[in-house]
């Protein structure tokens, strides 16, 4: 009967230990997600050119659920355009690996156009936007998802 016992404790224990790798944390997301977020997340960027090298060719936006872009060219030009009057920060980023990967980055920024007046001029008219960027098995991103609200980020209590 003690035998027996013990075994069962044994079983259970190693019951126990086999779900304890299960919960285990989930791999890394790939190489190349790492490497975009080190350009994407960097809020002072406003060089086309670091960030061309990560958009596949068919990439698809849009904006609060309006599509801005097509493709690459009309992408980049967007991204140009609003990088143009940008003055913000990035709050925080998310990097998955489901799939072929995804980024989410949360920034904050004033909206106002200084493209006219050099910054800063006037009241700011402050915008949060969470950004998602999806790969594809090519290691480009194909799609990005912006939402956007104008008003301050708020942290959660």
């Amino acid at each position: 009967m003690r035998l027996t016992g013990m075994c069962l404790a044994s079983f259970l224990s190693l019951l126990a230990l086999s779900g304890v790798a299960a919960a285990s944390t989930p791999p890394p997301p790939p190489p190349y997600v790492f490497s975009a977020s080190d350009v994407l997340t960097n809020a002072v960027n406003k060089d086309q050119a670091k960030i061309a090298k990560f958009f596949a060719d068919d990439v698809t936006a849009s904006i609060n659920g309006q599509r801005i872009a097509t493709d690459k060219a009309s992408w980049l030009k967007w991204w140009a355009h609003d990088r143009s009057h940008y003055f913000g920060k990035t709050v925080g980023y998310s990097m998955g690996q489901k799939g072929n990967g995804a980024l989410l980055v949360l920034d904050q920024f004033d909206t106002q156009d200084y493209s006219t007046n050099p910054w800063p001029a006037g009241d700011p008219w402050p915008s949060t936007r969470s950004t998602f960027y999806r790969f594809g098995s090519d290691g480009l991103i194909h799609s990005v998802n912006i939402n956007e609200v104008d008003s301050f980020y708020r942290a959660a209590k």
